[in-house]
């Protein structure tokens, strides 16, 4: 859905925390009283809570997903499946959906570990990378191959460091319940191809934009293919940054090197110290010295794109307090400072985008001044909803006496994927909630965007983070 400037009048902007409790009593009520809703009797103690999301996790992600996506012919993951998961014709295989669903399937077997499918699973991805993913010639990953596996020359063979990210992080979490000495030789491989490659020496940080043999993409560099993103060619960017500080994160977890380590502090400072920015919120584009894109320079060439635009997203804001803890955790750097940015980023997406008719957070706001910020995408989209999941009990497990209330958005939050996400008749989630993208009932369950990395992790660390909470009785559990 595309926004203009008369759309803006169409979304209440500004809504500050002075309102929140009176709008969330409402919402509460509105919530609960859905004849589509479950039980809050099921889940009003944390124990209670991780049993209802551990059956969804087994019955509408686990079960759905595996072992349906094993390609026993070519190797690797079938990747497009229909609404009603049917397999579709096309079936290319992208490096970003192998390593998600290898690190998936990684993680799967260190929550169940009698479980040894799950290692076979990862197994098979981890397989198809180094055989058909890995470019022989010049290193790195390709974006996607055919289904045979075979090089696709419609992206001439280009490499991008998102991808070459996800690859690292899927390869550390399999050698971290694997042990397999060739996995962890694959994850030090390839961030090394990174660091040879990506990194810049001079202002930190990696290139997205990679060509063939490794050479950075810059902004006045010629295009090789038309491509949308050709417009932020030659920036740094928040999404690959965030990811890479995800990937280093858990390669150090499994590989404590000396350079790992200076470049997982590196991207730390990056995302925390430059990304964000007040009132809590990640700026998107920035110059290779990490000076920020100006606002009207995206506009411009964004055009009605907004994907492009200088704009508040705040599924990855929600998302990158969590991934900036994890990091600290693993650094041992976990200070007032961090808290205090992680707190910030959470607390600014519940005041500006969570919706207060329907539960769940927009896609995408805008400041049209500095204190008055509008939707301009009202999607909720399936990664988005679980990430703010995950980062909402975090916050409730640092800051139980918060007047902020995080378990209560916590429950409500799960209310709302509850209602709005899962299919509990086809199973898997919608691409986007059905409340604001009523079409998305009918839309496709996984492609090349779309695995069960997101709402596998979130689910599963809630689980464990209620658990441990119900345990440890540290907080008083909120009815």
């Amino acid at each position: 859905m595309k926004f203009t400037q008369s759309d803006f009048l169409k979304y209440p902007a500004d809504i500050t925390g002075y309102f929140i409790s009176v709008l969330f009593f409402s919402l509460l009520i509105s919530l609960f009283s859905c004849t589509n809703t479950p039980k809050i009797s099921s889940y009003v103690s944390y124990a209670g809570l991780a049993d209802t999301l551990e059956r969804s996790l087994e019955e509408e992600i686990i079960n759905v997903w595996y072992p349906r996506i094993i390609d026993s012919t070519y190797g690797g993951y079938f990747t497009n499946f229909s609404a009603t998961w049917e397999k579709l014709p096309r079936q290319e295989k992208s490096i970003v959906y192998t390593a998600r669903h290898v690190w998936t399937a990684s993680m799967l077997y260190k929550q169940y570990p009698d479980s040894n499918q799950f290692l076979d699973y990862a197994m098979q991805g981890f397989e198809f990378m180094k055989d058909h993913l890995w470019d022989d010639e010049y290193g790195g990953y390709y974006i996607v191959v055919s289904q045979e596996g075979d090089p696709m020359d419609t992206l001439n063979l280009e490499k991008r460091i998102y991808g070459q990210a996800f690859a690292i992080y899927g390869l550390a979490e399999y050698y971290s319940v694997s042990k397999d000495q060739e996995v962890l030789d694959w994850a030090k491989k390839s961030f090394r191809w990174i660091e040879e490659h990506a990194h810049d020496p001079e202002n930190g940080g990696y290139f997205e934009f990679l060509l063939r043999q490794g050479a950075p993409m810059l902004s006045g560099d010629a295009n090789q293919v038309e491509m949308s993103d050709r417009l932020v060619k030659g920036y740094k960017d928040y999404n690959s940054s965030i990811h890479i500080l995800e990937a280093l994160t858990t390669l150090y977890n499994v590989w404590p090197d000396e350079l790992v380590h200076q470049r997982l502090l590196e991207m730390f400072h990056v995302v925390r110290d430059t990304m964000v920015t007040e009132p809590g919120f990640l700026k998107l584009y920035f110059h290779p010295d990490w000076t920020p894109v100006a606002g009207d320079t995206l506009d411009k060439n964004a055009g009605e794109n907004l994907w492009f635009s200088d704009h508040v997203t705040f599924g990855h804001d929600i998302e990158t307090a969590y991934l900036i803890y994890e990091a600290a955790e693993a650094l041992d750097m976990y200070d007032e400072e961090t808290a205090a940015i992680c707190k910030m980023l959470v607390d600014h997406t519940i005041r500006k985008g969570w919706d207060h008719d329907h539960g769940g957070f927009f896609e995408k706001g805008k400041y049209i001044t500095p204190d008055s910020l509008v939707i301009i995408d009202d999607h909720k989209s399936w990664w988005n909803q679980v990430e703010a999941l995950n980062s909402l009990l975090l916050m409730h497990y640092l800051y139980p006496e918060s007047d902020m209330n995080y378990y209560t958005y916590f429950r409500s939050q799960w209310v709302y994927i509850d209602t709005y996400l899962i299919d509990h008749t086809r199973g898997g989630w919608y691409s986007n909630g059905l409340d604001t993208n009523p079409g998305s009932k009918d839309g496709p369950k996984a492609h090349n965007w779309k695995t069960a990395y997101h709402n596998g992790r979130g689910m599963v660390n809630c689980i464990n983070r209620l658990r441990s909470l119900h345990i440890g009785g540290a907080h008083s559990e909120q009815h």
